[in-house]
């Protein structure tokens, strides 16, 4: 049997629970404006509804995550406390885990999320693999792409290679429709199934992928009284 992959899926049973569980997480990760920074729920919302026409409709816009594991470091020393309890729960269950790992979240019953996040997991975690679809990327006309994913998808620059790669191996969402790239599909897949004898946009490839990850079911726990 294959060695399993650093990478850990967390399975949620519903949306909510998901994204009010990883949100600061994957903010902090990726978004243009607060990437990088420190900063609670509440800001984010602000934030988040602010460029929504002041409608906070986070919940509903978000099917997977994913973030590397440099990501937990500042909330486990406390740079974003209080944290809420779903919070906590995560970091429960990464703490004393060492070495580089990648967090992917889905719900469960949501097949198509988990491709996607899982191509995100494997460019962050082969760094051969990242430079050879990264050189290729920036090798070609991107620019209204990029635009597009900062200005209506939420993304920061520093994820936007990452992003088109695995939009364009899984499906492309309809604010990234229209712009030419669909004819990448074929060397990026290439590349793909270089590295990991496998596609990524077959059931039997992420069977296969899925057999060699560690997968974790989140579940909420009561309110001790």
């Amino acid at each position: 049997m294959k060695k399993k992959y650093p990478i850990y899926h967390l399975s949620f049973p519903n949306y909510y629970l998901m994204c009010a569980t990883m949100a600061r997480f994957q903010e902090h990760y990726e978004s243009p404006r607060l990437n990088g920074k420190v900063f609670d729920f509440e800001t984010f919302a602000d934030a988040y509804a602010k460029k929504h026409d002041d409608i906070f409709s986070y919940y509903d816009d978000w099917a997977g995550y994913n973030f590397p594991s440099t990501v937990l470091k500042p909330f486990f020393a406390g740079a974003f406390s209080p944290l809420s309890r779903k919070e906590k729960a995560v970091l429960k269950g990464f703490r004393g885990l060492r070495g580089r790992f990648y967090v992917i979240a889905s719900t469960k019953k949501d097949k198509d999320s988990i491709a996607h996040e899982m191509v995100h997991a494997l460019f962050w975690l082969n760094r051969k693999y990242r430079r050879e679809v990264v050189d290729y990327l920036e090798k070609q006309p991107l620019k209204r792409v990029r635009r597009r994913l900062e200005k209506k998808l939420n993304y920061a620059p520093k994820v936007h290679l990452d992003e088109i790669n695995a939009y364009v191996l899984t499906g492309l969402v309809d604010d990234l429709k229209g712009l030419g790239l669909k004819k990448h599909r074929r060397k990026l897949l290439k590349l793909f199934v270089r590295h990991f004898d496998v596609s990524p946009r077959t059931k039997k490839g992420m069977r296969k992928l899925l057999k060699r990850i560690h997968r974790w079911k989140f579940k909420r726990k009561k309110r001790q009284k």
